[in-house]
Formats: C-alpha cells, sequence, structure tokens
C-alpha cells in the first residue's frame, strides 16, 4: 500500500511537524509512505515541495497572495485567520501521486490545495482534521461562533452583516452532504466491527435547535451499514458562550421533549444531561 500525505506550509508548523512523524512511523513499520510539504527544502527522498523549479516556486509564492486578496473585500475583518481555499495547487500533477493508494489530508490551507481540486481526486481519501477549518466557511478556529452548523453566512470573523458573504454555504442539506463525503472516504478504511464517533454540535437560533448532530446521524444509519450504540449529549458547564444560561437550557431539558419529524412521523428523542 502506497500513502500519499499532503501538508500545507513548511516543517516549523506544528500539522507539518505531527504530519512529518506519522510518515516517519508508518516507514518504521514497512509502510510505503511518501508526503509532499508545501514549502519543504530538505533533501530526504520520500518527501518532496511543490516548488521544484523556478515557474513552480513563483506560482507558490503567488496562490497564498491571491487567496488573502479576497479578504481585502472585508476591511473591518478581524486579525484570526480566515482562508477562503479559493487558490491552491493541484496535487493530481505531483509525481508523488500517480502511484499512491491512498491520498492523506492533513492541514492543507496557505494555498496549498484549492477546493474545487477535492471532488477530482479519483483515490480513497483521509482527512485528518489539524483545525476547524473544513468544516467551517472559512475560519480556523470558530471560538463561541456555532454558525458554521447552520451553513455560515454574516460571518463575525469577516465582521460582515452580508448573508451570502464569503464564509457561506448554501444550507443545512449542503452541509450534511458534504459530511457524507467525509464519511465515504473514512469508513470504507474501518475493519468490520470497529467503532467511530461523530462528535458535532446543535445550534439554538430564532428560538428553535437546530439538530445538526441528529441530521448527521440520521444520514449515517440511512446511508451505511452502521449500528448506533450510543448518543452521548454534552454538558454545556464551562463552555464561554453560554455563560449564565445554563438554567435557561437545564430547564429546556427538563421541561420538555424534543421531536424530530421525518415523513411526517414523530420520533422522541430524550433528553440526558452528562456529567
Amino acid at each position: 500500500m502506497n500513502i500519499l500525505h499532503i501538508a500545507g506550509g513548511d516543517l516549523s508548523g506544528g500539522a507539518a511537524r505531527g504530519t512529518y512523524w506519522l510518515h516517519q512511523a508508518l516507514i518504521e513499520k514497512g509502510v510505503n509512505s511518501k508526503l509532499i510539504i508545501q514549502n519543504y527544502e530538505g533533501f530526504e527522498k520520500n518527501i518532496s515541495g511543490i516548488r521544484r523549479n523556478f515557474k513552480e516556486k513563483l506560482f507558490n509564492r503567488i496562490r497564498p497572495l491571491l487567496d488573502q486578496s479576497l479578504l481585502k473585500f472585508y476591511p473591518n475583518k478581524k486579525e484570526r485567520s480566515f482562508s477562503p481555499g479559493c487558490f491552491g495547487y493541484d496535487i493530481r500533477k505531483h509525481p508523488f501521486y500517480e502511484k499512491s493508494d491512498i491520498i492523506h489530508l492533513h492541514w492543507i490551507n496557505n494555498a496549498m490545495i484549492d477546493v474545487k481540486i477535492l471532488s477530482k481526486i479519483d483515490k480513497p481519501v483521509i482527512w485528518t482534521i489539524r483545525d476547524m477549518w473544513p468544516f467551517t466557511g472559512g475560519c480556523h478556529c470558530a471560538l463561541d461562533c456555532e454558525k458554521y452548523a447552520t451553513g455560515c453566512g454574516a460571518c463575525p470573523l469577516l465582521n460582515s452583516i452580508d448573508e451570502n458573504d464569503l464564509s457561506k454555504i448554501d444550507n443545512i442539506k449542503e452541509f450534511v452532504q458534504k459530511f457524507k463525503i467525509i464519511c465515504e472516504n473514512s469508513l470504507k478504511h474501518l475493519e468490520k466491527g470497529r467503532y467511530f464517533a461523530v462528535v458535532i454540535g446543535d445550534v439554538y437560533k430564532n428560538s428553535e435547535v437546530i439538530p445538526l448532530g441528529f441530521y448527521c446521524m440520521d444520514m449515517i444509519k440511512r446511508d451505511f451499514k452502521v449500528k448506533l450504540k450510543g448518543t452521548i449529549i454534552k454538558n454545556i458547564e464551562g463552555n464561554r458562550g453560554k455563560l449564565g444560561v445554563g438554567g435557561i437550557w437545564r430547564y429546556r431539558a427538563l421541561n420538555s421533549d424534543y421531536y424530530k419529524e421525518r415523513n411526517g412521523a414523530e420520533r422522541k428523542f430524550n433528553i440526558f444531561r452528562c456529567y
């Protein structure tokens, strides 16, 4: 089996270092592992950068500037990182790609990969999520913002009031479909009888709970051969975004039931508080 790891940045970054250590461990176990690091300058034979000639070095410098140039439309943006992901390298053109059996994505920002290329990768993909970017509209750490669960838009990091701004994912259906692609690329490599967990938050918006966790759970049950073994409801104590409102959520949990409609039928879920 030939595994190709992809990581943006250089070996001074935490994600790239973690990728490098995994790559080395696999080689020690006899696995044929190769690694593409965006700004690699070393000479190890199983590691390559994407700056192999003058033209590629030039474009590697230009792409991050082009990607970040989209943020010029948001002059009041906050200082935290935001990556549009609209410009990047086509990894299918790299010599390592052709002989690989599995593509293992890690941190792919800094215009390492154009997100439109991801759907064109014709090999099994595993994605180790190094921060929140793969499931947000562009931010790397959402902090107390939960808009990624309902499609983003009017991004507080961009200081935008436009619901169709750079962060926008159209709707919950699109979010669940993107999540399904992640499951398809991951679960095919899970041995029969093994377990996996989905950790995802719900959203309370416009006086209504948007049960994103249940939407994803329902999709997994319908589209994959799995058995649901348990559901855990997170205790919100200690969440900075919910300071001072714990009593409200406790009241809602203990004094009402939660119903999810599907095909005209009501399905009741009990709400538990975990300690």
